[in-house]
Formats: C-alpha cells, sequence, structure tokens
C-alpha cells in the first residue's frame, strides 16, 4: 500500500512538470495590450515588416543596440527601420490587443 501511494505522489508531481511547462511553452508568444519585452528563440530570422504583416495588432517594434535604439512603427505601411529580428535579441513590441504571435513557419505547418 505504501509504494502504491509513493508511486501515486510521483505521477502527480511528473504530471504537474509537464503541465507547467506547456503552460510556459504556450505564452512564449503571447502578446498582452500595451507594453511587452520579449526574446525569440529557435526562429528563423525574418524582417520586421513581415511579422508586422502577419500579426496587425503590433503598432511598434524596437530594440537597442549600445546607445542606440531602432524601431518600426506600424502606421502608412510601416515607418522606421526595417531591421531583422534574430533570436535572442530582446525586443520591446507594443501591441493594441491580446495576441498570439504568428511566425511564417505556423503558416507552413497549417497548409502542409
Amino acid at each position: 500500500m505504501r509504494i502504491f501511494f509513493v508511486l501515486i505522489c510521483f505521477l502527480i508531481l511528473v504530471l504537474s512538470i509537464f503541465f507547467v511547462k506547456s503552460i510556459d511553452n504556450d505564452s512564449e508568444n503571447l502578446l498582452v495590450k500595451g507594453k511587452n519585452y520579449i526574446s525569440f528563440s529557435g526562429i528563423d530570422p525574418l524582417y520586421v515588416s513581415d511579422l508586422i504583416k502577419l500579426n496587425p495588432g503590433i503598432e511598434v517594434v524596437s530594440y537597442g543596440e549600445g546607445e542606440d535604439t531602432f524601431g518600426y512603427v506600424n502606421v502608412f505601411g510601416g515607418i522606421g527601420k526595417n531591421f531583422i529580428i534574430r533570436d535572442l535579441q530582446e525586443y520591446e513590441i507594443i501591441s493594441k490587443e491580446d495576441t498570439a504571435l504568428i511566425f511564417p513557419n505556423d503558416i507552413k505547418e497549417n497548409a502542409g
């Protein structure tokens, strides 16, 4: 009986770890209305204009490099430096609504 209880506790612990990990993976690419500070890992580089075309709820994307700040504003077809979104760089993204980010790979996976 005691071994059964230990196995049940172990199973509950393992399942809770998997549950928490799945929540973290789902929330990695979620934006809330307003300012978001986010860095990406495991994405293919893409231009910020392409990211905004796929996610029209984004108003501004910016990042800092040294003392310089580069930004792209989603107005009049896009204003600012059309920089490349890269892994492990932190970006400030201002969103006009809560949304999940869509990447080009997401579209390819759903089409195939």
